[in-house]
């Protein structure tokens, strides 16, 4: 007689395969989601940093140049007052500065009067050269160069940083005000954290003592606000704040791999309860049809 008998085990493991499936499709996603976004926000952590060390290198080239005028004879106001051919030996010598960093060409030496001394090897009148700002941002900084102190100053006016770096020179044993002024456009430096970072699509904001210097959007992001990474110059003057664009991109991209991973485990364990049910059944079976034949 043919034994015609339901297998009472196979509901019970797909029940339990159900349930760990649903498991799966509920913490897998979590946890991977979890750790990618806190790898993902390492990950622009550490461009943050990077691009805020690169300013702070640009800004010590800066002082370098400014250093190196300082102590340079060439530079002094009494060697200039000697006759134009020594201007004219003092140009040629600061030209050498123009690709002296990243961020710009274009300097000018200042010495308290209109005339200014340019990078490129010419000299000009102050006003002709800053004609193109509007008259209260021309009289911040002339205001600015005119009592500039001690400590380097950044001035951002009409899409250029102003870095105002003074110079110790003197005029027949007598200090003397000058300054060394480095332009930077933004163009540059958005450029610039570009290459250096290998790319950051976001909101980038520079600050330093006086507020905000720099945004690369409309409105800048602030420290404090939610997703917003922060790094700071080793002297904490100067900040870097910046918001990512695109938080889940890192997630979007593995969404595809982690739903394929998840069906493939499911579909294991279905295969693995069905065959565990049937060796189980298999065992009763064999146990039923000796006891019949008995």
């Amino acid at each position: 007689m043919r034994l015609k008998l339901k297998n009472p085990y196979l509901t019970s493991y797909m029940c339990l395969a159900i349930c760990c499936c649903v498991s799966l499709f509920i913490l897998f996603p979590f946890i991977n989601h979890t750790s990618i976004a806190q790898t993902q926000r390492e990950y622009y952590q550490k461009k943050t940093e990077l691009i805020v060390s690169d300013f702070e290198t640009q800004l010590s080239a800066f002082d370098e140049i400014a250093l190196q005028i300082s102590i340079d004879s060439k530079y002094q106001p009494y060697y200039l007052q000697e006759n134009m051919y020594n201007e004219i030996v003092m140009l040629e010598d600061f030209e050498q500065y123009s690709h002296y960093s990243a961020l710009t060409d274009d300097y000018f030496l200042y010495y308290g009067a209109r005339k200014i001394y340019l990078s490129s090897g010419s000299t000009t009148d102050l006003d002709i050269y800053l004609k193109k700002l509007p008259e209260d941002s021309k009289k911040k900084i002339i205001e600015v160069l005119a009592e500039v102190g001690q400590e380097k100053k950044i001035l951002s006016l009409e899409q250029n940083l102003y870095v105002l770096i003074p110079l110790r020179v003197y005029e027949k044993s007598k200090k003397v005000s000058a300054v060394l002024c480095c332009v930077i456009p933004e163009a540059n430096l958005q450029e610039r954290f570009q290459i250096v970072s290998g790319g950051m699509e976001g909101n980038i904001s520079l600050y330093g003592d006086d507020g905000l210097l720099f945004c690369n959007q409309s409105k800048p992001c602030e420290d404090g606000q939610s997703d917003v990474l922060t790094a700071y110059t080793t002297n904490g003057i100067y900040k870097i704040c910046y918001l990512p664009s695109r938080q889940g991109f890192i997630w979007t991209r593995l969404l595809v791999l982690q739903v394929l991973s998840v069906l493939m485990a499911a579909l294991m364990l279905f295969l693995t309860a069905n065959m565990l049910a049937r060796r189980s059944y298999g065992t009763i079976l064999d146990i039923t049809r000796t006891y019949r034949s008995r």
